[in-house]
């Protein structure tokens, strides 16, 4: 039926109730985007590759020699594909480099700089792999090591050792001490041993 209010209210229902595990899902769950190179190959690349991983699994699943031979065959082209790809990329890039808009200069400094990668870091909150995420596991990490001492304080002890301190300082000898001669040196070794 229709106009019946109580199933219209238990549609709504579910689909309140599918809205909330969602939007649950989607805030305790963190995405991580990977540079996915592959897909900027040309299609003339990627075809193969699909072609061969077909076969790699038809050959895994039947052991029929003729898919294995297509397979190695699909690898060979691949590779000199690839590496065609790779030096017309690279050419393109070195012949539009320039040094009046400091390309050049850039282009040197990516290849020359040592990157270091900083694995990610357990913290507090759970896994932290952007250096914003990094960066807020130290600083949570460091606020919860370094709280001051909850009272109470014992104001006996602080003043007992202000005065110790300040009696130190006072009697704080600065004149340089005599020097020892070797005969003294030789004289406490002897009475040491």
């Amino acid at each position: 039926m229709p106009g019946n209010p109580t199933v219209d209210n238990l549609d709504q229902a579910v689909q309140n109730f599918s809205n909330i595990v969602s939007d649950a899902v989607n805030t305790s769950t963190s995405t991580r985007i990977t540079k996915t190179s592959h897909l900027r190959l040309p299609i003339n690349i990627r075809e193969p590759i699909k072609t061969k991983n077909r076969l790699r699994k038809l050959w895994n699943n039947t052991r029929y020699p003729f898919y294995k031979r297509e397979v190695n065959a699909l690898i060979r082209q691949i590779r000199i594909e690839f590496n065609e790809h790779k030096n017309r990329t690279w050419k393109n890039l070195l012949s539009s480099l320039n040094v009046e808009d400091n390309s050049l200069y850039n282009l040197h400094k990516r290849i020359t700089k040592k990157h270091t990668v900083i694995p990610p870091l357990h913290g507090p909150s759970g896994m932290a792999f952007s250096d914003f995420e990094k960066a807020d596991a130290f600083k949570d990490t460091l606020e919860v090591t370094f709280q001051e001492n909850a009272e109470p304080y014992s104001d006996d002890k602080i003043e007992e050792v202000e005065s110790l301190v300040n009696h130190y300082f006072n009697n704080f000898n600065t004149h340089i001490p005599p020097l020892t001669s070797p005969l003294e040196v030789r004289g406490i070794i002897k009475k040491i041993t």
